[in-house]
């Protein structure tokens, strides 16, 4: 299946320190990023978001993993209130929970930085986003025995990849 979007970035550092005990899990969560976005359907009527993210230890010259890349998989949060005309509207969960050194299983979350208000379909909406140097999302981090979620990363969003690249 062809994804609706590819796209190429980066998830970076956040202009402050991680908080204590999470300086790992915020090293392993950057560097250069394929980014899929994508929507099914689930029966006739519910929709979901999802986005996959592969962080690069190596510039992107290919789409093929390579050793020390990190895949990880997101889905929009709610089945009935999916904001589907938007990718950069949707808070996105890790369905799996994710090993953190030092910290245990943990879970992971993207929250868009803002909605898009420009463009009549989702692929539009991420155009201006990009256009205007704005579709990023955070990286959020929160332990099993927490309600907190933790900022760690940006995914900044740079530019569209040609979707030959995800066979």
């Amino acid at each position: 299946m062809v994804p609706e979007v590819l796209a190429h970035g980066v998830v970076e550092r956040l202009g402050i320190l991680p908080p204590r005990g999470w300086a790992a899990l915020s090293e392993q969560l950057q560097g250069p990023a394929l980014v899929r976005l994508s929507a099914t359907h689930l029966g006739s009527w519910a929709l979901r978001l999802g986005l996959g993210l592969r962080i690069r230890r190596a510039p992107l010259t290919t789409p093929e993993p390579l050793p020390g890349d990190q895949d990880l998989v997101f889905i929009s949060r709610r089945l009935h209130r999916v904001h589907a005309s938007d990718y950069l509207r949707e808070v996105y969960l890790a369905p799996h929970l994710h090993e953190a050194e030092g910290m245990g299983q943990v879970h992971l979350r993207l929250r868009a930085s803002r909605p898009t208000p420009l463009g009549d379909s989702r692929r539009e909406r991420l155009e201006t986003a990009l256009q205007d140097d704005d579709a990023t999302f955070l990286v959020e981090v929160r332990q099993l025995s927490s309600g907190l979620y933790v900022p760690l990363a940006r995914l900044r969003l740079e530019g569209f990849v040609d979707a030959r690249w995800w066979d």
